[in-house]
């Protein structure tokens, strides 16, 4: 979405999973002895997690405890938490080494809450070096998958980051992937204490990229990306600058379902604490773990019903985003639809009214999605249909052998219109995945970025039949100067610097013959003035005028073409006509010519060289 991260519409660099080589960066402190006798495994991006992992849980003397004696047991053993059997034994808390499997039950009364079963995680309850005793109720218990659940929860919840206001913070790397982690061990502690999660039918509407965030529809699954949503109960969101409230009871069930994840959080450490309790009944074990069972419960409730309507207010939101997409897939079907029509009665589709009105209101749409999406350009909402029109009369009307670069800008114009048509017709066919912040399409707005600058030139230069025939027959002068010059073509092949200013020199010869004053208006209208830039002017033609007198007209024009081309020319000449004062004048009036209007001349130079 514009303002926040939550439930963006995921792509495969959004994977919220590390990399392999970091999955088991959790284990770190609780395997170091195991570790110490083998090759070092190097993890410079998280050293710092790990000494952060022996500071804070050395600062509180039960966990400290508790994890040394864990550590004691399990030096000679690799563990793994997030990788459990299936099949495993269990024991009774308070009945000395007593043996059963778990009840296939999904709930639990209240009479058994004196005999809470736990289950093993492996068959040995302690190392083969410890004396010959029973094992104690409580090292029963630490020897369970629920415990190690337990410790895995309050490892990944002690590395929570947070803001300077006291939020969760769930944009930075660390945040994000050790609430993940939290989330998965409680998704873990309720299969083991056999609660079903709640109905989540409603996750089969869900629209295909929400589907896409779901292992299964049925499990708990979840999701950081949720509680972050849950966090910044934000009153609206932003999408395509266009504002969009929430509902009361989005930010309601919001705040719910934050409050139950921090007091979830507070009680896994309570009661991981309590468990340090050498005296601890088993009768107050089983009672505890009760009370936490209906605490996961609450949890899952709290989450269900804000998953639920949040998920479905940003789909009513994304989908309301998305309508000019919508508009513009539909109009173009029918465009097709239309064509298909005409082409099957053997008549010339475009001078069918009803394709000329869709093809009207097409453009007319993607403009409007121009205009939002397009953040690379200008954004522009006034390119018309007429710019389609004019671009198609000029591919009638100027043969191949005239101005290729008028063709060139024509056949571009159509060109980007089949690409913004080509586009939606890819979109039609999963919509749904089309993120409905439009500016972030990165093919849309490549799309509408060509469209825009190509059609810009059109309005301009096409709409306008004196400056249409302009742009024809110097672009033809420059062509013609291709073939007659070699010079001229590999300086216009290269680019050459120098390129930008032969032309202008040659737009300002050219026009002292023909008396063509269509470009000074457009480019430099102070040369038609009586200013002194004026004046000065008509001076220039006078010098060009006198200079025709003393050569032959052909001669002087071919004479001015060559030096200005930078090509030799015989000195008798340039004396006899007075060449290089005459050109020295041309130069000084080509630098203003570009140099009053530089972003309109810019343009008319590239489109003029066929450089669309």
């Amino acid at each position: 979405m514009a303002t926040h991260r939550a439930l963006q519409i995921p792509i495969e660099e959004n994977n919220t999973e590390i990399p392999t080589e970091y999955s088991e960066v959790i284990q770190v402190l609780r395997v170091r002895q195991r570790m110490g006798s083998e090759e070092h495994i190097h993890l410079p991006q998280f050293e710092a997690m790990e000494e952060s992992f022996q500071i804070e849980f050395s600062a509180n003397p039960l966990i400290s405890d508790i994890l040394e004696r864990s550590l004691e047991r399990r030096s000679t053993e690799s563990l793994s938490v997030l990788r459990f059997q299936e099949s495993q034994q269990e024991t009774i808390v308070g009945t000395e080494g007593e043996l059963t499997y778990r009840s296939n039950t999904s709930n639990m009364s209240s009479e058994q809450s004196t005999r809470f079963k736990f289950t093993r995680i492996r068959d040995k309850g302690r190392s083969q070096s410890a004396p010959a005793r029973p094992l104690t109720e409580l090292e029963e218990l630490r020897n369970t998958v629920e415990f190690e659940c337990l410790e895995f929860a309050v490892m990944s919840a002690r590395q929570f980051v947070y803001k300077l206001d006291g939020k969760f913070n769930f944009e930075s790397f660390e945040g994000f992937y050790f609430c993940s982690k939290f989330l998965e061990t409680i998704e873990k502690l309720s299969d083991l204490l056999n609660i079903k999660p709640l109905n989540r039918a409603y996750r089969c509407h869900f629209s295909q990229p929400y589907r896409l965030l779901y292992r299964n529809f049925e499990d708990f699954c979840y999701l950081t990306e949720v509680i972050e949503s849950a966090q910044e109960r934000l009153p609206f969101i932003i999408v395509n600058s266009e504002k969009y409230i929430f509902s009361p009871n989005v930010i309601h069930h919001g705040r719910n379902l934050l409050q139950a994840f921090a007091q979830l959080k507070e009680n896994i450490f309570k009661l991981f604490g309590s468990f340090s309790d050498e005296t601890l009944k088993s009768s107050d074990v089983s009672r505890k773990m009760c009370n936490f069972r209906k605490q996961l419960m609450d949890f899952d409730k709290k989450w269900v019903s804000f998953e639920k309507i949040y998920i479905f207010e940003l789909m009513i939101i994304e989908k309301d985003a998305r309508r000019f997409l919508f508009y513009a897939i539909e109009i173009e079907k029918k465009m097709r639809e239309c064509e298909l029509a005409e082409k099957l009665k053997g008549s010339v589709v475009i001078r069918s009214p009803t394709y000329k009105l869709l093809r009207k209101r097409f453009v007319e749409i993607c403009g409007r999605i121009n205009l939002i999406a397009n953040y690379t350009g200008k954004g522009r909402d006034d390119l018309s249909v007429d710019i389609l029109i004019s671009a198609e009369d000029i591919l009638r009307k100027v043969s191949n052998y005239r101005s290729k670069a008028v063709r060139n800008l024509a056949t571009k114009i159509k060109g980007t219109f089949s690409a913004l048509r080509f586009t939606f017709r890819k979109y039609a066919e999963s919509i749904e995945m089309i993120n409905p912040e439009l500016s972030s399409n990165q093919d849309l707005v490549q799309a509408l970025n060509d469209f825009e600058q190509t059609w810009e030139k059109g309005k301009y230069y096409l709409l306008d039949p004196n400056i249409t025939n302009m742009l024809v027959s110097f672009s033809e002068y420059i062509e013609e100067l291709s073939e007659k010059y070699k010079e001229m073509k590999d300086k216009l092949e290269s680019m050459d610097a120098d390129i930008f200013l032969i032309i202008p020199c040659l737009a300002i010869l050219k026009n002292l013959d023909s008396n063509n004053n269509i470009m000074y208006k457009l480019y430099y209208p102070e040369l038609e003035s009586k200013s002194k830039e004026g004046e000065e002017f008509n001076k220039l033609k006078r010098m060009y005028n006198l200079m025709k007198r003393k050569m032959d007209n052909y001669e002087a024009y071919n004479r001015l073409e060559e030096v200005i081309l930078g090509k030799s020319v015989d000195s008798e000449i340039v004396k006899k006509g007075d060449i290089d004062m005459l050109l020295h004048e041309v130069k000084r009036f080509a630098i203003l010519l570009q140099r009053n209007k530089p972003s309109d001349w810019n343009l008319f130079l590239e489109t003029s060289m066929g450089k669309v």
